[in-house]
């Protein structure tokens, strides 16, 4: 990622410089932040997406009207809270209030790419918090925060090898868990003696 997303590491047949841009000059319009709105348990609508929403968890759903939407191309920002700061994306839903909607411009950036960029850089992020008590990001966020851009065709290109490391870690995650059940099971039933050990 450090590498691929500074440019130190150039993908083959690209050569072109990379651009400095602000988030903003990429966004498709203004940011927009979620909004409380009635929720349900019984998925009702569409998975109503706070903070525990970015790790897989879509407990509450919404059929409000008045809620805020977000498609899968969108990036979404933690706003508030212990986690603001943290970006993710290939969501669908309604935006809780702790999150803002960043709709990119799909001529000039990739939100994969964006998306990988506001991770790797996660602690400058974190940095620039406000608030003494529970944290929150600064209002003109989209102002601050700069990204190098290389050509539109080369942020895809780097997004899918991204992405596909991505989807490998977790395949491999998946197994660790399942070994760690495994383990974990054959430890009780060796230290009770359900399963006894056979020696020659």
């Amino acid at each position: 990622m450090q590498q691929l997303l500074t440019g130190k590491r150039r993908l083959p047949g690209f050569d072109e410089e990379w651009k400095t841009i602000r988030l903003d000059d990429v966004l498709d319009g203004k940011k927009r932040k979620g909004k409380i709105v009635p929720t349900n348990d019984e998925k009702r609508g569409v998975a109503y997406i706070g903070s525990t929403s970015f790790n897989g968890d879509f407990g509450i759903y919404t059929d409000s009207s008045d809620a805020v939407i977000c498609s899968p191309k969108d990036i979404l920002v933690l706003w508030d809270g212990e986690n603001a700061g943290k970006a993710t994306t290939g969501l669908s839903g309604a935006v809780s209030s702790t999150v803002v909607r960043c709709r990119i411009d799909e001529s000039k950036a990739n939100s994969r790419f964006i998306t990988y960029n506001l991770l790797k850089d996660n602690y400058k992020v974190r940095a620039i918090r406000e608030g003494s008590g529970i944290p929150h990001m600064p209002g003109d966020f989209e102002h601050w925060y700069h990204i190098n851009l290389p050509p539109l065709k080369e942020q895809q290109e780097i997004a899918a090898i991204l992405t596909s490391a991505d989807k490998e870690i977790e395949t491999l995650q998946q197994k660790l868990d399942y070994l760690k059940q495994e383990k974990k099971s054959l430890m009780q039933q060796i230290l009770t003696g359900k399963r006894r050990v056979i020696i020659n």
